[in-house]
């Protein structure tokens, strides 16, 4: 399975693009959020542990986190909180 890992560091009032990502799972536009766990090859809690490690801060934690359909992609988001830091880290895990 391979995932393609994106990391952004997010100030609270700047907000960040990526350029377009490659992937494999391209869903339909319009899809119902529901549907999308259906297309995911890796499990959140997977995807949750590769955001982790690629922070690599060992107090890091998960503040909140969804699978969407971006940019005709299939990508799991999380904001990652570290500890005596205002500003979060974004990362995403690409499906594919």
């Amino acid at each position: 399975m391979k995932q393609l890992i994106f990391v952004a560091a997010l100030l609270a009032s700047i907000g960040a693009s990526a350029a377009p990502l490659p992937c494999s799972i391209h869903p339909k536009m319009n899809i119902a959020d529901a549907e999308l766990p259906a297309l995911a090859k890796v499990t959140r809690a997977d995807a949750e542990s590769t955001a982790l490690k690629a922070v690599n801060v060992s107090s890091a934690t998960v503040g909140s986190g969804e699978l969407e359909a971006e940019g005709g992609c299939l990508i799991y988001n999380f904001d990652i909180q570290i500890p005596g830091k205002k500003s979060i880290i974004e990362v995403g895990t690409v499906q594919g």
